[in-house]
């Protein structure tokens, strides 16, 4: 099972995932003051709730759902679109306890079924910082404005050099940096295929 935490702060660009029946909260989340509280709740809520279930006794999601299926926990996936936005209206301290939350969560959740997608169309130190970069391992890059940039996401240059179009660098956990092409589906398809998902109330695969 699946379950999707969309955040969306410029309101634009998931609103057709909208009543999607595996989405948390029921909807896409565009407020940011909601946005904030759903991804502090996976944070100091759910995650601790799932380390609880499965302590002593699986060391992965994947093993504790196959060995005990009455107690099977979702897949969580929290995306967040342009991060930027969702943190330039907090205040120094709110920032700081945001950032110390979600970096806890990026850094010990995936072992209970969480996991962490990071947007932002304007990399930089200010909107990424070193608590929240230390702690996301696997990164890409599409086309970005300068060098700099390349090395807020990937600690190397590169990617100010990509053909857009979805060619993109990808720094995978062990910092090795592949050239990758990401493919492309146009809004036609994409609604087709959400209505499907709609219609069967099952999420992919």
């Amino acid at each position: 099972a699946l379950e999707l935490l969309i955040i969306d702060p410029k309101q634009t660009d998931f609103t057709l995932f909208n009543k999607l029946p595996y989405l948390r909260e029921g909807k896409v989340i565009v407020e940011r003051k909601a946005a904030r509280a759903a991804l502090l709740d996976l944070a100091r809520k759910e995650m601790p709730r799932r380390q609880e279930i499965m302590a002593h006794r699986s060391m992965n999601i994947r093993t504790f759902n196959q060995r005990y299926p009455n107690e099977a926990l979702p897949l969580i996936v929290a995306l967040i679109d342009e991060y930027g936005l969702l943190t330039s209206q907090m205040n120094k301290k709110e920032r700081e306890e945001f950032e110390q939350s979600l970096s806890e969560l990026a850094a010990a959740a995936r072992a209970v079924g969480i996991h962490i997608v990071l947007a932002t169309q304007h990399p930089s130190a200010d909107v990424i910082t070193p608590t929240i970069k230390a702690n996301l391992d696997a990164r890409v890059a599409l086309r970005v404005a300068s060098q700099v940039n390349s090395r807020v996401v990937l600690d190397a240059g590169g990617a100010e050099n990509l053909l857009g179009q979805g060619d993109m660098l990808f720094r995978r956990p062990d910092g090795r940096i592949i050239r990758l092409q990401a493919p492309f589906m146009d809004e036609e398809e994409l609604v087709q295929t959400l209505a499907t998902y709609r219609s069967s109330a099952l999420p992919p695969h």
